[in-house]
């Protein structure tokens, strides 16, 4: 088992290896870390799921409030 943070860091590293146009290897890595990344890259990220932004609820409002007293 992997955590999800092994494999977002690859996935960025990944990409960022694209946009520079370098061969990203993973030869190396564990089959079952082959596989999530597969997984992951075969569904084209949503370039404008990142840029919007969410109105917070009062709850979470009220919550970060007390947290900072």
């Amino acid at each position: 088992m992997y955590d999800s943070s092994l494999i977002s860091l690859l996935l960025q590293l990944h990409r960022h290896c694209e946009e520079k146009g370098t061969e990203f290897d993973r030869e190396a890595l564990p089959q079952g870390i082959n596989q999530l990344l597969d997984m992951a890259l075969a569904v084209p990220e949503k370039r404008d799921a990142r840029a919007g932004t969410t109105e917070r609820t009062l709850i979470y409002r009220v919550g970060e409030a007390s947290i900072k007293l």
